[in-house]
This record gives structure tokens, sequence and C-alpha cells, in this order.
């Protein structure tokens, strides 16, 4: 099983150094890593197509009312079909040229630029949802330029982490 650029068992190795629980997951067909970070957020990491890498997200909220209508109402999104434990699911799915609609609506961080020296400029808006969740919409064509593959990154995160082992 490979993950991104990452190999199942290598993530398995560094996993206990930045997540605070973690386990193998499987679900019929489909295996891959449940993921609990420091402030208690779920992951769930598997393998797929790049075709479509992200196909829903899953928010734990106090409000669900306020909720949806932010999520479906306020942002468009969709419920996913089918409920799972009494729960709905939204998508995020936004073209760069919709950003801007969404600074009129329930606006953090205005539609902005964000420059990195020698890398692409990505645009963002950041808004904030009944929950206090942050959610950072960011434009599809500097976020493909930035999310290419770096084939060193594997090696860059295996040092990084072997040399702060001991500030952790």
């Amino acid at each position: 099983m490979k993950m991104a650029n990452w190999h199942f068992f290598e993530l398995l190795e560094i996993l206990p150094t930045f997540w605070r629980a973690w386990k193998v997951w499987e679900s019929g067909q489909q295996k891959g890593l449940l993921l609990k970070d420091p402030d208690g957020h779920s992951f769930f990491v598997r393998g797929g197509s790049a075709a479509h890498p992200l196909n829903k997200v899953s928010l734990n909220v106090t409000e669900l009312h306020e909720s949806r209508e932010f999520w479906c109402q306020l942002l468009g999104m969709k419920l996913a079909e089918g409920t799972d434990n009494g729960s709905k699911k939204c998508r995020l799915a936004y073209d760069q040229k919709q950003l801007r609609a969404l600074e009129k609506k329930r606006i953090h961080s205005l539609l902005i630029s964000l420059d990195t020296p020698g890398k692409a400029t990505v645009w963002v808006v950041i808004l904030k949802d009944p929950n206090e969740h942050e959610i950072c919409f960011v434009g599809d064509e500097g976020f493909r330029e930035l999310s290419k593959v770096d084939t060193e990154a594997e090696k860059l995160l295996l040092d990084a982490t072997n040399n702060k082992k001991d500030d952790i």
C-alpha cells in the first residue's frame, strides 16, 4: 500500500512522533490509517486515485442546524448521500473564481495572496463556521503548482524528525 509519496510502513514508523493516537483502519476492501492530531482532530488516510483526492470532510459540531445552514445554504455545498451514525457530511469543492463571492459571506480573512519566494502564489479566503472552525479555501491554480510531489520530501521529513526527537 502506498500513500502519496510515503510507503505505508515508513509512515507507521514516524506516526508516534507526530500523532497522539493512530491505528490501522479497515472497512471492506479499503485500508488506511485513522490519525488523531494533538488537538483530537481525526484524519483518515488511505490510498486512492488522484482524480478525486478529497471526497468528504467531517466536522464535530455543537449546533447542527446552524452548521448545516452555514455549509449547505451559505456556502452552497451538498450533503453527502447516506448517513453514518446520524451524521451528515459536506463536500468541499470551489473554483478560484468563486472565492471572491465567499468573501461577502462569513469572512475571517479577505481574499489574499500568499507569496512564497521561488514558488507559486496561492490565493486564499479564510472563513469561520458557527463552531469556530477556520476553513481556508485555496485557489486551484497556485495550489496545483505547490502540491506537486517533492522527491526529497520523505528524506527531509525523516531528517527533521530524527533531529527533533529529543525536543518532543
